[in-house]
């Protein structure tokens, strides 16, 4: 089910929760779960590679080992919906992908799974995860960079088309758009 919010703005109810999120909304929360959950890879990875020989390496090894694997596979779970929620968004809505400061909430987490994937994939002896995490790093970095110089742009005020396609007025500032309204 779906309505509109005052501001004109799509919204989505969740079955069963009442409560209406906007697709950007969403996404927000999904990279939010993304973000701590190759956090816990991470310092599950840090567990793992700590000396055998600890006692309690040795009792909770097999456990961090198969929790770390679950979380990075629920972790791997939201890339598919982040995209499909983005072209939702951008695409289908026409919402102009213009600087706002949510953006860099991609950023992170993209950046913190290719680094859990990379470590835990050494400590663990998958070999599949480095050329994925090598790949998700270059993904997080470009996103990093085009975050960076969209937010770049803005703060000094460039003229001419962002990289949105979004015309910059004369104060520097990106036109607001809203998405077209559905018949």
């Amino acid at each position: 089910m779906s309505n509109r919010s005052q501001s004109g703005s799509r919204t989505v109810t969740i079955a069963g929760d009442g409560q209406s999120r906007s697709p950007g909304r969403t996404a927000t929360v999904i990279r939010i779960l993304m973000g701590a959950t190759a956090i816990i890879v991470l310092a599950g990875a840090r567990i793992l590679g700590l000396p055998p020989a600890l006692a309690v390496v040795r009792a909770t090894a097999g456990f961090v080992e198969g929790f770390s694997f679950a979380l990075w596979a629920f972790g791997t779970w939201w890339i598919p919906l982040l995209v499909v929620l983005g072209f939702w968004r951008h695409i289908r809505h026409h919402w102009p992908l213009s600087y706002e400061p949510a953006l860099w909430s991609v950023v992170f987490p993209l950046g913190m799974y290719s680094v859990a994937m990379l470590t835990f994939g050494k400590v663990a002896h998958l070999a599949f995860m480095e050329p994925l995490s090598r790949f998700m790093l270059w993904v997080a970095v470009a996103a990093w960079v085009a975050v960076a110089a969209e937010f770049l742009a803005r703060i000094l005020g460039a003229s001419g088309l962002s990289f949105s396609g979004n015309r910059r007025g004369t104060t520097g500032r990106t036109e607001q758009h809203q998405p077209p309204e559905e018949p």
